[in-house]
């Protein structure tokens, strides 16, 4: 799985914006050269937690 810096992520979410996402690729965050353990939409830069990232995953 790819990883995303937190920096990273934070831009992805204002380019982004309000649009809707279908979250289509996700990646783990890392602060420095640490996980944090949560996931991040690599299209708008949502930061999920583990659990909120499985369902999130299962819906269709």
């Amino acid at each position: 799985m790819i990883k995303i810096q937190t920096e990273d992520a934070k831009r992805l979410q204002k380019e982004w914006g309000d649009k809707p996402c279908h979250h289509p690729a996700w990646g783990k965050e890392c602060y420095l050269a640490t996980t944090t353990g949560d996931y991040v939409c690599l299209q708008c830069g949502l930061t999920a937690s583990p659990d909120y990232y499985e369902i999130l995953r299962n819906i269709p």
